[in-house]
């Protein structure tokens, strides 16, 4: 952050506004990063002020969505909402359909973390193309996947995990195939069919492996141990346990 510090004052010092927004931009990640919230927001309100004065747009989008996240990650989902709506306002002003969407999203998650359901669904739902020919984003699908889940409506999420797993491209991103099978895995759980389930969070265990996050590949092998267990099988059951201890402990150290 020093670095970026000095960067910052030689910007000002020559007046390069774009230079600017792009050092304020960076500096606000890594305190986003950091979990440095406030310095966070106190950065992206600066950002939005310097893309206020030069009418940018885009820069404009990116600090309210950074400033939403920021609010997100504290739990003050009224600012949080208030933030990415003033970046969904901007993507239609600017007239961008793929800044539009990944707003609809933004607020999508927000209302699911607030235990909104209802309006999260029709928010991910927004997100979705108009043109059935054109493919969804997978965070579109995870997101109402995820809202049916919460509100019962499990045929309903099966659906959306599984759409999911089949966007074209999605084979470049394990994570979110690691979140959609997840939450196809929780999804036959609850539906009864436990076998499925373990089918699921055993392809999510690879997906984490792919990604080389240890935390979630713990959290797949706990999932199959618990699985197991309530299908009677006590020994893989502490094989599955044990292996997602190694890896918590492994991700601590």
């Amino acid at each position: 952050l020093e670095y970026l510090e000095w960067e910052l004052s030689v910007a000002r010092r020559t007046g390069s506004t774009d230079h600017q927004m792009g050092v304020l931009q960076e500096m606000a990640g890594v305190c986003l990063q950091e979990r440095d919230y406030p310095s966070a927001l106190r950065h992206y309100r600066d950002l939005l002020e310097v893309a206020d004065a030069n009418r940018d747009l885009g820069h404009r989008i990116k600090a309210c969505q950074g400033m939403g996240n920021a609010c997100l990650a504290q739990g003050k989902f009224q600012e949080a909402l208030h933030f990415h709506r003033q970046s969904l306002q901007a993507a239609q002003h600017c007239g961008d359909p793929s800044r539009e969407v990944a707003a609809y999203i933004d607020i999508g998650r927000v209302q699911h973390s607030n235990g909104d359901f209802c309006s999260a669904l029709d928010t991910f739902s927004l997100a979705l193309p108009s043109d059935a020919k054109e493919p969804p984003l997978p965070a579109a699908l995870l997101g109402l996947g995820g809202a049916h889940y919460r509100l019962d409506q499990l045929s309903e999420a099966a659906v959306c995990y599984q759409r999911a797993l089949q966007v074209p491209g999605i084979d470049c991103d394990p994570l979110a195939q690691y979140q959609a099978q997840v939450g196809l895995g929780r999804t036959m759980h609850r539906q009864g069919h436990t076998r499925s389930a373990v089918d699921c969070y055993q392809s999510a265990l690879q997906f984490a492996i792919a990604a080389g996050m240890p935390k979630f590949q713990a959290e797949a092998c706990v999932a199959v141990g618990t699985l197991h267990r309530l299908l009677g099988s006590v020994d893989d059951a502490l094989t599955w346990h044990c292996r997602g201890l190694d890896l918590a402990l492994a991700g601590m150290g």
